[in-house]
């Protein structure tokens, strides 16, 4: 397969030079903020299309890394999952020790056709430990990230089944070798933009399933993403994927949504005026 070419590499070493200049993360301060029980981490989900397809409201923050490996390492370093649960399908776990215990989904539901794990058995993971009442949890769910996969029925199918370089045996680097076969023209742009916008669709259905069980056994979900995605966009200074130390704010910029479980309270309880005021009629 070709390699990138020297232009693509050229241009990657100048936004890793100049990007790191208005990179400013807060993701996981608001994790720290937030006293949440059940941590779902999108893989390479973007907030802009998760903010359309969510159909929920959303926030945006700034991920401290613009691959897994970053990540990982500035979550490990602020301590984020060190007594959390953490169910994953992401093998850079393996290579960075956040402190926690992890269950490596990628070692027990790879999935040989689909070159990936899917999103439910991190998430059934997951829901096992939430079930026997041990939080905190984190579920690292592995779609959206490439080769992207969507629902088709009841069925998760390649959507991309003609590019060989996806298939086959679980690869070391998968990030660099996607900016390989964008750069090199091997994958369309557009194509591949409308196949993940597909595969992040069909993750938040499988998703907000299990988000929709915790909360109502009274769990509070945050809902974001390690880092995004690009696809070669002006905007995106022509780069592809999730290239490290490029702090691109449509790579950076991630998800961030809070569930929280309803309060009990008494049913009529409260005042006309209390009522009025609620519903934004009375000052």
């Amino acid at each position: 397969m070709a390699a990138e070419p020297f232009t693509y590499r050229a241009r990657k070493w100048a936004v890793q030079q100049i990007s790191p200049v208005w990179h400013r993360p807060d993701q996981l301060e608001r994790l720290e903020e937030t006293e949440w029980d059940v941590l779902v981490v999108l893989d390479a989900c973007r907030y802009d299309v998760l903010r359309e397809v969510a159909e929920w409201p959303v926030d945006a923050v700034q991920s401290p890394g613009s691959n897994t490996s970053e990540w990982l390492s500035s979550v490990k370093a602020a301590g984020t999952m060190h007594d959390a649960y953490v169910s994953t399908a992401n093998v850079q776990y393996s290579k960075v020790d956040v402190g926690s215990e992890v269950r490596a989904c990628w070692e027990t539901h790879w999935d040989d056709y689909l070159n990936t794990v899917l999103p439910e058995p991190v998430l059934e993971a997951t829901d096992e430990r939430v079930s026997d009442g041990k939080t905190p949890a984190v579920a690292h769910v592995l779609p959206p990230h490439a080769p992207y996969v969507g629902v088709c029925g009841e069925e998760w199918l390649p959507l991309f089944p003609d590019v060989e370089e996806w298939h086959g045996e679980q690869a070391a680097n998968p990030g660099s070798r996607s900016q390989r076969l964008f750069s090199s023209g091997e994958i369309d742009p557009e194509k591949a933009w409308q196949a993940y916008r597909t595969s992040v669709r069909s993750t938040w259905a499988v998703t907000r399933e299990y988000v929709g069980r915790w909360v109502s056994d009274g769990q509070t979900v945050v809902v974001t993403a390690d880092h995004g995605e690009l696809f070669g966009r002006y905007r995106e200074f022509g780069l592809y994927v999730h290239p490290t130390r490029c702090y691109v704010p449509a790579l950076v910029t991630v998800p961030f949504a809070v569930f929280k479980p309803r309060r009990k309270v008494q049913n009529g309880a409260g005042s006309v005026e209390e009522k009025l005021r609620a519903l934004g009629y009375a000052e």
